[in-house]
């Protein structure tokens, strides 16, 4: 069915393949569909309303070469935390945060990430109910969500859920295997 969308409706599949994966479906030198095994996104709530989102991507093999490019690319400003390198262009900034994972995103999500790697910032863990719920949904999914407040998704996931499904729900959770 994948292939075959893939195929056959080109476009929409670019717009929800752009909705799931955000920031790390615009990674340089990585193609999502087959150099990434793994993204975890986390969209949190200021006090201020305003929404910021985390995104980590997890590739099958070591990212050096990856890395290495955008070194030798004149595209991203260059700059380091603790020995850690961070390529930023406008918006859009990444690092390496393991030999295997990079965080991607807007640039104050990604210096956050890089200090929660170097243990100066504490870890964006979720506890409690919401975690026990999602940790419920098959991890073995392609796609894992769960939100607290559903009303919210049309505007990170615009064309995957009716809003009028959204509006009714107090807790939301899916999980998706594509095959």
């Amino acid at each position: 069915f994948v292939r075959r969308w893939r195929k056959d409706a080109s476009e929409n599949w670019r717009q929800v393949w752009a909705g799931l994966l955000g920031p790390a479906a615009h990674v340089p030198s990585l193609d999502p569909a087959r150099d990434m095994s793994r993204v975890t996104r986390a969209i949190t709530t200021e006090n201020s309303g305003a929404l910021r989102e985390f995104v980590l991507a997890e590739a099958p093999f070591d990212l050096s070469r990856a890395m290495t490019s955008l070194d030798q690319g004149n595209q991203f400003e260059r700059s380091t935390v603790f020995g850690l390198s961070i390529w930023q262009k406008g918006g859009f900034a990444l690092s390496r945060v393991g030999p295997r994972t990079i965080a991607v995103g807007g640039p104050a999500e990604v210096d956050e990430l890089v200090e929660v790697r170097l243990g100066l910032r504490e870890d964006l863990k979720i506890t409690g109910q919401l975690f026990d719920r999602f940790q419920a949904l098959d991890q073995d999914s392609a796609v894992r969500l769960i939100s607290r407040d559903p009303a919210n998704l049309p505007q990170l996931f615009p064309p995957l859920f009716q809003p009028e499904l959204l509006s009714s729900c107090e807790l939301f959770g899916v999980a998706l295997t594509l095959q």
